[in-house]
């Protein structure tokens, strides 16, 4: 199956999603994550959007964003490379820490 992405990856309601290493899809410019459970993402180099809205068990490890904006979800880790924006709102349980910087 071929799928062809352009710019805005948009997923609703998955439940055990893993999204790794985005080195073939780098016209992709953000992602959102609507009402998701149990996401790993891992190894994106870099990503200019990331938005998560009510999702929940979020891991995320050695991506680089440019934004990430984080609403209405519980029980994350977040282990980023390097961050321009991140705004959390209305979050729970939550880790956030970096690897190298952010600004």
């Amino acid at each position: 199956m071929n799928i062809k992405i352009e710019r805005n990856l948009v997923i609703s309601g998955a439940k055990n999603l893993i999204l790794k290493c985005f080195f073939s899809y780098q016209s992709i410019e953000s992602i959102t994550l609507e009402y998701c459970k149990h996401v790993i993402i891992a190894s994106i180099p870099y990503l200019k959007k990331l938005t998560l809205d009510g999702c929940e068990d979020i891991t995320i490890s050695g991506c680089n964003f440019g934004e990430v904006n984080i609403k209405k979800s519980r029980i994350y880790n977040f282990i980023f490379n390097t961050v321009k924006n991140l705004n959390i709102d209305k979050c729970s349980t939550g880790v956030v820490s970096n690897n190298e910087t952010v600004e």
